[in-house]
């Protein structure tokens, strides 16, 4: 099932079947809100019901003179105007026709909860990716995180280290399916799981460079490495030549 069906059928009470540890969400949103803080526009991508976006939103000192929340599933998009009715929030799949009017750029630019785990296939992800760097402004920050598939802590000892030694020999293992039940009736989507180093290789290809990436125990929230932890990057754009 494509990613937009999956969570359309989720879309009526996502927060139930969201199993992300509450520890691991809220040491990401520390650091993002640190970026949002009185920023001046802020672009949250992958939105969903809008729930994450307006928790962050609450533990703001200043909130950022505009925000725009967006999606690409049509059922999440109206979960997230019910939940957030006072801000602006659009359908968009980072495809090059945009949204937003000619020659609008945003402060921060947020994919959070692996959104590009839920592009398919990997030239989409390059492709979306290269539609968010006109959108960035020139002094902007990009912050991404993503599911690592070196992480021996959530994966496993043997199966993380199968994907590094696949990686090594240039035969990735890096999709999987994520399935969930409702009413009984089980459905999945593909999800891909990244590696730093395809993540440097990626960004640095749709025109970006990254400043940070900092890493976090998927369960307990606390700070990890590459090999025990989920990804979070900040990015900025790269000088164009």
């Amino acid at each position: 099932m494509k990613s937009d069906e999956f969570y359309d059928q989720l879309s009526s009470d996502y927060a139930s079947y969201n199993g992300v540890s509450r520890h691991y969400l809220a040491a990401v949103n520390r650091a993002v809100a640190h970026h949002i803080d009185g920023a001046k526009s802020w672009l949250d991508i992958g939105t969903g019901d809008g729930l994450r976006a307006a928790s962050l939103l609450d533990a703001l000192r200043n909130r950022p003179q505009e925000v725009t929340l967006c999606d690409s599933s049509a059922g999440m998009v109206e979960a997230a105007k019910r939940n957030l009715p006072h801000e602006r929030v659009t359908q968009w799949g980072m495809t090059k026709q945009t949204p937003f009017p000619p020659g609008q750029t945003f402060t921060v630019i947020t994919l959070l909860g692996n959104v590009l785990g839920h592009v398919h296939p990997k030239e989409s992800r390059l492709e979306q990716l290269a539609a968010l760097r006109p959108l960035l402004a020139d002094n902007g920050t990009l912050l991404l995180d993503f599911n690592n598939r070196w992480n021996t802590r959530t994966y496993g000892m043997r199966r993380a280290g199968a994907n590094i030694l696949r990686d090594l020999i240039r035969r990735p293992h890096s999709t999987f399916s994520a399935t969930k039940s409702i009413n009984g009736e089980s459905i999945s989507t593909p999800v891909y799981l990244g590696s730093p180093q395809e993540y440097r290789l990626l960004l640095s290809k749709a025109g970006f460079h990254i400043d940070h990436v900092t890493y976090h125990h998927y369960t307990t929230g606390e700070h990890a490495n590459p090999l025990t932890g989920q990804g979070l990057i900040q990015a900025i754009k790269k000088e164009k030549p």
